[in-house]
């Protein structure tokens, strides 16, 4: 899933905003990966201003939390 986008499992996380061994436990198969993180790989990988996008809006919510 990842290797589409060319992101880190941990970086992955950051941006969708969960703990890193939990996109692991997806990516080995451990639990189901939900419907908006392929989403947001599939919107990433069509468009490099997504993932972008996705970035700014991850640095954001860091700033202002």
């Amino acid at each position: 899933m990842l290797d589409e986008v060319d992101v880190t499992p941990t970086y992955f996380a950051e941006i969708v905003g969960v703990p890193q061994h939990r996109v692991m436990k997806w990516l080995d198969g451990e639990q189901d990966i939900p419907h908006s993180a392929h989403v947001l790989v599939k919107l990433m990988k069509l468009n490099d201003d997504n993932f972008r996008v996705a970035e700014e809006i991850t640095e954001e919510y860091r700033e202002s939390s």
